[in-house]
């Protein structure tokens, strides 16, 4: 029964697929669309645009950011806020949002901005600190870290940097903004061990390795911790089991088996 059922499957499935297509190619479009407005300052046009965007897609990250945008360009900073945070969401459980660090931070910066400027920043800001501490990803603490370097709170920003850094230690986003922070407000000792810290992360970071020159650091493997060097060809520690199959077994007393006892 399952066998004669499985073609009808296949192509019902197929069809799904079609048609998931079709909406994000209608997606794609409306987006274009919506740029193409703001570009000719058609503002209201490119909110409907932007809003057909992700009715046709809920997964559009990029959409609900140029919302976000409309909405803060008319200090509707709540409506900018909420959709920011939407579009960061998004981008976490989508293929493309994940690797799309680039765009993650802008929307990052964007939504720091709206914190910074709105009215209900406070309630705002504490809604953010209870989701970052429940969060596993670092947005919130950096999208908080820059909304209090915005409003001129260094103590609070650094130290939702550095948890930031605590919560993905491997991201070398992070550590690059923190350290181009650090050496804006003159904390050079510690804007460099951030700076360090990206530059063994991503060594062809152009922006690293110049921040690092201004901080009279050269950049090389001397930066490098021992434990990313090129490890030696004969491993620290006892040798694998591959290296002593060849090697004479040893008696209790020390001496090798088969050898002529003295």
């Amino acid at each position: 029964m399952v066998l004669k059922c499985l073609p009808n499957l296949l192509l019902l499935s197929g069809i799904l697929l079609s048609g998931c297509g079709e909406y994000i190619t209608f997606s794609k479009d409306s987006r274009a669309r919506g740029i193409q407005y703001l570009e000719t300052n058609q503002y209201d046009e490119a909110k409907g645009a932007f809003r057909d965007a992700v009715r046709q897609n809920p997964r559009d990250y990029q959409s609900y950011f140029y919302l976000g945008q409309l909405y803060a360009r008319n200090k509707e900073h709540s409506s900018a806020i909420s959709h920011y945070k939407t579009s960061m969401a998004v981008q976490n459980v989508t293929l493309e949002g994940r690797h799309d660090v680039e765009f993650k931070l802008k929307t990052i910066d964007a939504l720091s901005s709206s914190l910074a400027t709105s009215d209900i920043r406070d309630s705002e800001i504490n809604k953010l600190e209870k989701s970052a501490a429940e969060s596993k990803t670092s947005d919130e603490y950096l999208s908080l870290a820059k909304t209090f370097a915005k409003r001129g709170d260094a103590d609070s920003a650094i130290e939702a940097y550095a948890q930031a850094g605590v919560r993905e230690p491997n991201a070398v986003h992070i550590f690059k903004e923190q350290g181009l922070y650090l050496e804006q407000i003159g904390h050079k000792p510690l804007a460099e061990q951030a700076l360090r810290r990206a530059y063994r992360l991503d060594d062809k970071d152009a922006e690293v390795t110049t921040a690092l020159r201004r901080l009279g650091v050269v950049p090389g493997p001397a930066i490098k911790e021992d434990g990313e060097l090129a490890k030696p060809l004969i491993p620290r520690g006892p040798l694998p089991d591959w290296m002593n199959k060849d090697r004479p077994k040893q008696t209790p007393t020390g001496t090798p088996s088969g050898s002529p006892a003295d």
